[in-house]
C-alpha cells in the first residue's frame, strides 16, 4: 500500500480533533488533510493551554503529560496521558498530527 511508507500512514480528514482549553474542549477543531498529516490552524493570545488529540473514529482521546512553549515536534501522544501544556506566547499556530509506526504524533509550528 502507497500510504503506508516508513511506518508512514496518513490519518483520514475529518478523522482526529484537536481539543482543549483554546476550544472549550469541544469539537471545533476538525483537522483537515493538508499532505502532510492533518492539521488545523490556530490563532492565540499568550496564555497556558491544556490539549489533547481526539480521534473521531474510535472515541479515543490521546495526551501527553509534557509542557512545551510555542513549538513541539513530532510529541508522542498516548491513550493513557493526561493533558499536554502548551504555553503561547501569541500568534497563529498549525497542529499537525500524523500516525509514525502506529503512534499518534503532534507538531506544533508557529505560522
Amino acid at each position: 500500500n502507497p500510504n503506508h511508507v516508513n511506518g508512514y500512514v496518513p490519518p483520514a480528514a475529518g478523522s482526529h480533533l484537536i481539543r482543549g482549553t483554546m476550544n472549550n474542549w469541544d469539537e471545533s477543531g476538525v483537522m483537515t488533510s493538508d499532505g502532510d498529516g492533518v492539521s488545523i490552524t490556530y490563532t492565540l493570545s499568550a496564555g497556558t493551554h491544556k490539549l489533547k488529540v481526539y480521534d473521531t473514529s474510535t472515541g479515543t482521546w490521546y495526551g501527553n503529560n509534557g509542557t512545551f512553549t510555542d513549538t513541539c515536534s513530532g510529541w508522542t501522544m498516548k491513550s493513557d496521558a493526561g493533558d499536554l501544556t502548551f504555553t503561547a506566547t501569541g500568534g497563529t499556530y498549525k497542529f499537525t498530527v500524523k500516525f509514525v509506526d502506529s503512534k499518534v504524533k503532534l507538531t506544533v509550528t508557529m505560522v
